[in-house]
């Protein structure tokens, strides 16, 4: 009975498992980044592979044109579902972290997290010859006060106000479903009422630490408006280029300011999809500075026409 179960098991779990195996076994394998499609640490560490893969494929030089054939920082993305991507997660970094992003380089190096995969593209692009992502300890900083304030609490309000209504409920169902593929979507579209519920008890997401947490991410778009207003720049630091810091604020932020560019990502920013409360607190955003920096980067700075990963 007991070995029946755990084959059981294994069939159910063949696909993210067979994926680890190939990921960090494979001699030819692709960099690997693990996510959660629509995750917004997830989006962080996509946009920075993507700024580094669109670099190195401009770079004109027959030194570098050598090394892009070789080694051109194209990548995977093994987009897994809530639940699942705890396995994967766990498998690659040994137990450390059961949390997306994870990145795998073409030497098998584990990155654990978004901010390990800022600063491992920042040494790229400047290899590259680029400019930094991390020009002053003021920008690492912030993306840490980023990462642990408006990333946490953008999660946890985001998730209430999509709980607030039944039609919101099956857009994110929706949501969760992209790019997820066999037992994983059926598992997706079969228990979607116990999945919610584990993430409900999990990131707390009720009325009263919702409301805090709006609290929060209010004084993170304020502090962002601030630093704007002070030196009227295209950026937070005074850099004609978007910093970590840049990076980390637009892409946490994205799903308080629904950008068309994350349209594939997540809910489309129109009236007749979001609820009231929902469209009318994304739009009161959108209108601050902090709201028009993150729309701005997206249209100038999130590349778009890059040499597209392998989604499988």
């Amino acid at each position: 009975m007991i070995c029946a179960l755990i084959y059981l098991l294994l069939f159910c779990l063949r696909q993210p498992i067979s994926s680890c195996f190939r990921t960090r076994y494979a001699k030819d394998a692709l960099p690997t980044l693990i996510t959660i499609r629509f995750s917004h640490y997830c989006e962080k560490a996509r946009w920075a592979l993507d700024l580094l893969q669109h670099a190195a494929s401009h770079k004109s030089t027959q030194e570098q044109l050598e090394r892009i054939e070789n080694d051109s920082h194209r990548y995977i993305e093994h987009s897994r579902s809530i639940l699942t991507h705890m396995i994967s997660s766990l498998w690659h970094t040994s137990g450390f972290s059961s949390s997306t992003p994870v990145y795998i380089t073409r030497d098998k190096h584990v990155l654990k997290d978004s901010s390990d995969i800022l600063h491992y593209v920042s040494d790229e692009l400047c290899k590259l010859g680029k400019p930094t992502l991390y020009p002053t300890a003021e920008v690492e900083e912030l993306e840490n006060y980023f990462n642990q304030i408006l990333g946490v609490h953008v999660r946890r309000y985001g998730y209430w106000l999509m709980f607030q209504t039944d039609d919101m409920e099956d857009e994110l169902r929706n949501c969760w479903l992209r790019d997820t593929v066999g037992l994983e979507k059926w598992t997706q579209q079969h228990f979607f009422g116990p999945i919610k519920a584990l993430a409900t008890k999990g990131m707390n997401i009720q009325e009263q630490p919702s409301l805090i947490s709006k609290q929060h991410i209010d004084e993170v778009f304020e502090k962002v408006n601030q630093m704007l207003e002070e030196h009227d720049g295209l950026y937070l630091f005074k850099t004609t280029y978007p910093t970590a810091a840049d990076l980390t604020f637009a892409s946490l932020a994205y799903p308080m300011i629904f950008p068309s560019q994350c349209d594939e990502l997540i809910i489309k920013y129109e009236p007749n999809i979001m609820s009231r409360q929902m469209y009318e607190q994304v739009t009161a955003y959108r209108e601050q500075r902090a709201g028009k920096l993150v729309l701005r980067m997206y249209e100038q700075d999130r590349v778009v026409n890059r040499i597209q990963p392998n989604h499988i």
